[in-house]
């Protein structure tokens, strides 16, 4: 079995100096199906992952991310960038803009079970 380890560490930068502003570590043990994808997605496409204990993604651009927990209760993010994480079961629906003005596809780097 395998043991997914999260660590986050965030920092506080400028030009001449670079401080801690604090940092913090997760750990799901004894995984039986771990899921690792890029996921790619152009202007209008959209992907639903499901998942049982626990949800890490990457955005590099802008998404709109629907969360839906075990209740059917939906919560939905307009502009999410950067990293995202859930550490229970649930639904995300990841979606990019139809009218967004980025042409570029995004990719997103995703790791659930």
């Amino acid at each position: 079995m395998s043991t997914l380890v999260a660590s986050l560490s965030l920092h506080v930068a400028d030009r001449r100096q670079r401080r801690p502003a604090m940092a913090q570590r997760a750990s799901h043990g004894e995984l039986e199906d771990l899921n690792q994808s890029v996921l790619r997605l152009e202007r209008g496409e959209s992907k639903e992952i499901e998942f049982d204990r626990f949800f890490y993604a990457h955005f590099r651009d802008k998404v709109i991310l629907e969360v839906t927990d075990s209740n059917d209760n939906t919560v939905v993010y307009p502009d999410v960038e950067g990293i995202f994480c859930l550490p229970v079961n649930g639904k995300v629906r990841i979606s990019v803009d139809s009218l967004s003005t980025v042409s570029l596809e995004r990719v997103i780097h995703l790791a659930y079970s």
